[in-house]
């Protein structure tokens, strides 16, 4: 047998194979064989006929197409062998023009496993930047929280700004119903909406109607209304006035401390709790990608693909879950089908080389994740979240997550590893 070894990429090489002609008639030969000894002939017992009687039944395409399988799936075989490699997945074969009593010839690509060097890592000067926490920043956090646990109450007053009236909403473009804005029992925020149909909602009680006209703007997103005039129809139900608490010791007692000051003080110590992730975070990632660009990578393309497949899984779960096609994220985004794979492969082939990288440093390091460790990572996540260690277990269990669970503290502990042999200068 005689084969031809050609490197396509670093990862990626292509095998010339030719089997003999006498190698091809032996094995059409054997499979024929084997073909007649199961061969049901009217008058003998199954593989009992005589072989020229049993030659007419037997499809001679499937005998062929046996013969075949068998002939390329052991010369693949034993061209690995003699070219010594490890393929990393299935190859693409392509099957050259056949002539009997000739060789057989055929082509296979071969995808092989990554090949990583790793570059020299150690004394890599990173900046560790630390966000401040300011008061400003404690002050717009209590107004959030001001905002976000305000209510509304019935009001028999005329609807101003920040109201928000339930009402039957009627609107038409050229005498046709405009259904995603017309709606039974709709809340409408005073001010929120169109500068003309607040205008109009402005001032209006409960159990009255108003109809008025107003213009969608040119810039509408729905072209086919942008700039047009629309009429409208509100029957108000019920007007709401927005009342925001105090900010007091009676408001921080509702959010489960004592007194403001204590409140004040929870918000700086998990916006300083933050900034640290924030900043390990941008310091890990400035690591790695310093450490990879030292480093020598190579892959092959099915792990990229595997990387946009598994994105695009995700991301048509988050559709599906949102209610939404992936033709309204692509016309969302402005972007085309081709472009959206084409990002996921870059993100892909980044993340894959990196893995790779790390897992190389893993390796070199001998570090492994035992036992004690897992148990003592599902302890913290269980007292981050207030539950006991043995559910935060079982639900991981039942989630499959444990695996994920193990592959997260040995990167943890290769990335530990990494900012511990790294120059590490600390800044805001």
């Amino acid at each position: 047998m005689q084969v031809d070894l050609q490197e396509l990429e670093p990862c990626k090489v292509a095998l010339s194979i030719q089997i003999p002609p006498e190698q091809v008639a032996k094995t059409l030969d054997t499979v024929f064989s084997q073909f007649v000894k199961q061969a049901s002939v009217p008058g003998f017992r199954r593989g009992k006929a005589p072989r020229k009687l049993a030659e007419r039944y037997i499809d001679g395409d499937t005998v062929r197409q046996v013969a075949m399988d068998r002939l390329l799936n052991e010369a693949y075989r034993q061209a690995l062998d003699e070219k010594g490699l490890d393929p990393f997945a299935d190859p693409e074969v392509e099957l050259g023009d056949y002539t009997e009593g000739e060789a057989l010839s055929f082509t296979a690509t071969v995808p092989l496993r990554p090949r990583v060097v790793v570059g020299d890592y150690k004394g890599i000067e990173l900046k560790r930047v630390l966000v401040p926490i300011t008061d400003a920043d404690v002050d717009r956090e209590l107004e959030r929280l001001v905002q976000s646990s305000a209510h509304y109450h019935d009001s028999e007053e005329e609807a101003q700004e920040g109201d928000r009236v339930l009402a039957n909403v009627r609107i038409t473009v050229d005498g046709e119903a405009v259904e995603d804005g017309s709606a039974q029992n709709a809340w409408l925020i005073v001010g929120n909406n169109f500068a003309e149909f607040d205008a109009q909602l402005t001032g209006i009680k409960p159990g009255e109607t108003r109809e008025f006209s107003f213009f969608y703007p040119e810039n509408y997103s729905v072209e086919e209304r942008a700039g047009k005039e629309a009429q409208a129809s509100v029957e108000a139900q019920r007007v709401q006035r927005r009342h925001e608490p105090d900010l007091d010791d009676e408001f921080a007692a509702s959010l489960g401390v004592t007194t403001l000051a204590e409140l004040r003080e929870r918000i700086r110590e998990d916006f300083q709790q933050q900034a640290e992730r924030q900043a390990d975070d941008y310091l890990e990632a400035e690591m790695i990608e310093k450490v990879v660009e030292r480093s020598t990578v190579h892959f092959p393309q099915s792990m990229v693909d595997e990387e946009v497949a598994e994105s695009m899984r995700r991301l048509m779960t988050n559709l599906e879950n949102r209610k939404l096609t992936l033709e309204d994220y692509l016309a969302g985004t402005k972007k085309d089908l081709a472009t959206l794979e084409a990002e996921f492969a870059e993100e892909g082939r980044k993340r894959v080389g990196n893995t790779l990288v790390l897992n190389a440093i893993g390796a070199e390091q001998k570090f492994t994740v035992t036992e004690e460790d897992v148990e003592n990572e599902i302890v913290r996540r269980a007292q981050r979240i207030g539950t006991e260690p043995d559910i935060m277990r079982r639900i991981m269990e039942k989630q499959e997550e444990l695996s994920s669970l193990r592959n997260s503290i040995f990167i943890q502990k290769i990335l530990d590893y990494l900012k511990s042999v790294s120059v590490i200068q600390e800044g805001s």
